[in-house]
């Protein structure tokens, strides 16, 4: 009887001290060093994990921080124009300032020939009035006594904003207020505030006017602090009492952003599109290039 034949795999065979020394590894129980690494690397990503979402908190915190910011150094720049728009038209009259009367007529101090371009919508008063004098462009609109900027900057960021859009809803709110704070504030005053809320938090500011004057066929803003111009009625290069430092410029090209749903950044800072019946060509400030913006027809 022939002795029975085994197949053997010599592969196997070859490959058998290596799959041992895989085994015993395995088996080998953890020693306190891999413990100690294991321990590491998961308390590692648990202060990584933590750091991450205390980053993203402060990030937020820090936006809005700079928002307030924002806010504030807006509100101070608008006292600052409306201040300066009625040291001008102080300059300008012979009469002295009374104390005791707030001056709330500026349409009877502005000239004939000046063009009424925005009315209220309560009272229809003229607001707002342009006038063309020694190649400037000059714009007039109500002016606040002391008291009346106080009562202004206070309640301003306050006034729902449901409100705002309706006139006759915000003329109340305003003689509330007011009431509240026992100042004697006229229809008239108080249509006047109502003016400025509307111009500052609906509409364009300072610039709101100037979106108005149907005859103005451009607006051009060269830079910081440089005067504004404007081309209106034949006029090119008019010269406007208007001139912007270059943070609130800055903040204004960046409102004209946020219409146009676009987002400037410091390798694209450029903005372009229509606002109103305007063509926008407009860029905030560069290490390369400082902001500026003209407006169209």
């Amino acid at each position: 009887m022939e002795e029975p034949q085994f197949l053997v795999n010599e592969f196997l065979i070859d490959d058998k001290p290596a799959l041992q020394k895989v085994i015993r590894t395995v088996e080998r129980k953890q020693s306190p060093a891999l413990r100690r690494a294991q321990f590491l690397k998961a308390y590692t990503f648990a202060l990584f994990r933590v750091y991450t979402k205390k980053r993203k908190e402060w990030n937020n915190e820090t936006q809005r921080k700079q928002e307030e910011k924002k806010q504030l150094k807006l509100l101070l720049e608008r006292k600052k124009q409306l201040l300066l728009q009625q040291l001008q038209l102080h300059q300008q009259t012979t009469e002295s300032p009374v104390k005791t009367e707030p001056l709330v007529k500026p349409a009877a101090q502005s000239p004939p020939e000046a063009r009424p371009v925005i009315h209220s919508q309560t009272s229809q008063e003229v607001f707002v009035r342009i006038e063309i004098k020694e190649n400037k462009y000059i714009v007039h609109e109500p002016i606040l006594s002391e008291q009346e900027q106080t009562f202004l900057d206070a309640v301003i960021m306050n006034v729902p904003e449901q409100v705002l859009s309706q006139p006759e809803q915000l003329h109340m709110f305003l003689a509330q207020e007011a009431g509240k704070q026992k100042l004697p504030f006229t229809p008239q005053q108080v249509d006047h505030l109502r003016y400025y809320l509307v111009r500052d938090r609906l509409k364009f500011g300072v610039l709101s006017p100037y979106f108005e004057d149907s005859s103005l066929q451009e607006i051009l803003c060269n830079g910081p602090d440089q005067p504004l111009q404007v081309s209106a009625d034949g006029h090119s290069f008019l010269q406007t009492e208007l001139s912007f430092p270059k943070d609130y410029l800055d903040q204004i090209i960046q409102h004209f952003a946020q219409l146009l749903e676009q987002t400037p950044t410091a390798e694209n800072p450029f903005v372009t599109g229509t606002i109103k019946e305007f063509t926008l060509q407009a860029n905030i400030s560069t290490p390369y290039a400082q902001s500026k913006f003209i407006l169209s027809k």
